[in-house]
Order: structure tokens, then sequence, then C-alpha cells
């Protein structure tokens, strides 16, 4: 859509056969696990600083970047503050705060990390919720294994329409020695409402992935995965993120009609 984080573009596959109402709610879902997502790395990364002594992570893709970080060791907090305005490294403006409470280091096994925000935007669509990062693995190797869940979760939109979801989601990193060849693994499901009122639910049926070695060529949606939308008073969609290609495409079918999407990412002006 217009405003949001995406515009699709379809190659005529059978467009026909997807109604406003089911490209909306596909829509939703990717705008929502992107945001969602990059909330993710913020926390990631926030836990990542407040482990190194307020050190910045030498990484051109941290979040972080253009934000002021602060620690309250005493109470465990850490608030992340993109203040009026500023821009990342995907060139998305972000502005309010990201709050994260927690209970021990983020490579702890067991440790809970809490995200709330503070008149929080990402391109002028406010970001509500409350999401948790529960470290599943049982040691500290290369492979973090997380449950993720989302609580009340909300995008608004600039012209008052907004999104919701709930969501439970187990999250594998696969970190590489250049954080830039890191992945993320994804599985578990989601359910809420789109921008039209509608209500719906997903569930991953093939992990997720997301490559961040894609993102330099504006590639942010994952590049392999499946996932079903289950949409009121609609039959099933399947989406397919493909074979591993970072080509920001991916399928949708619903009773063997196919619709092949491709994202076109919002350039922002000046």
């Amino acid at each position: 859509s217009e405003d949001g984080l995406f515009s699709c573009n379809s190659d005529n596959v059978e467009p026909a056969s997807f109604t406003e109402q089911e490209l909306e709610a596909a829509e939703s879902e990717a705008v929502m696990d992107e945001t969602f997502g990059d909330v993710d790395d913020i926390g990631f990364y926030a836990a990542l600083e407040a482990d190194n002594s307020g050190r910045l992570m030498e990484d051109e893709s941290n979040p972080l970047r253009c934000a002021d970080v602060s620690h309250d060791k005493e109470n465990n907090v850490i608030t992340v503050d993109f203040g009026e305005g500023c821009y990342d490294w995907k060139d998305r403006l972000l502005q309010g705060k990201v709050i994260i409470t927690y209970t021990d280091r983020i490579f702890v096994p067991g440790a809970v990390h809490t995200m709330t925000f503070d008149d929080f935007y990402v391109d002028s669509i406010q970001v509500e919720g409350v999401r948790t990062r529960t470290n599943l693995a049982d040691d500290t190797s290369d492979t973090l294994k997380f449950q993720i869940t989302l609580e009340n979760g909300k995008l608004t939109w600039p012209d008052v329409t907004f999104a919701t979801r709930d969501a439970d989601h187990t999250v594998k990193r696969i970190r590489a020695l250049n954080p830039i060849e890191d992945e993320r693994h994804l599985d578990g499901s989601a359910e809420g409402t789109t921008r039209g009122g509608l209500a719906y639910s997903s569930e991953i049926l093939e992990t997720i992935v997301f490559k961040r070695s894609c993102y330099p060529r504006r590639n942010f949606i994952p590049v392999s995965g499946v996932k079903v939308i289950r949409l009121e008073g609609f039959s099933d969609t399947t989406i397919d993120y493909g074979d591993g290609t970072c080509d920001n495409v991916f399928i949708m079918e619903r009773n063997q009609r196919r619709f092949e999407v491709r994202v076109l990412r919002r350039v922002r002006n000046g």
C-alpha cells in the first residue's frame, strides 16, 4: 500500500483469484513480520551493547547507530531513544523510545528480555505492544534459540487505520564471524486483525529464513519458508518465500491458483 512499508507489484499469474482483503491480509502480515523483526534487532543489539559496557558494536547494520542508549544497571533497564527521529541503515525513519527490562544477560539460558514502546514510530507507523524474548538455549554456542511472544501488538498508520497481532514464535539466530552473514530462523504462529478489520491467523508450515546478507541489496523479506494465512470468510492462502534467493519475491497460492508478488521498497525523497 502507498503508506505502508511495502508496495506490491504483481506479475500476473492469477491475480483475479485473490481479493483486496486477501492481499491486505498478506501485506498486514508482511509489515508486522518486518517491523517486529526490526524491533527484535533493536532489542538484541541493545543487549549486546549492554554486555559490552556501552561500546557500540562495529557493525554497519547496527540499528542503534542513530540512537541514544542508556543503561540503568541497578534496575536492569535499557532505554533506546531515537528522539525526534533519525534514519537507520535501512533508510527508515525511527522515532521515540524502545524500553527493555531484563532478568539477565541476553546469552544466559533462561534470561527474559521484555520490550515496550514509548511513542515509537517506524516510517510514521506507530508501534505498540509487549515483546518478550526468552533464551531457550542450553549453552552459549553460536546458535541462539529464543521464544519470542507479542502481546497486544498494534501498528497504526498515519490515516489512523491499524492492524493488530498476538504471536508466539521460536527464533534461532545463526551467528557468523561476520554479523552480516547471520541468519534468523522463525517458527510458530500469530493471530490478529488486518487494516481492514478482518480477523486472521498465520502459521508457519516450513521454517522461515531471513538472511542479513540480503539486506545491503534492500531485500528484507524472508528468503525461504512457507506459512498459511487463514482469513475470516476466505479460503486458506499459503505464502511461499522461495528457495533462499535474495529476490524480494513471494508466491501466494489458494485453491491451486498462484499469484507472484514482488515487494518494492519505498525510497525516501531527498
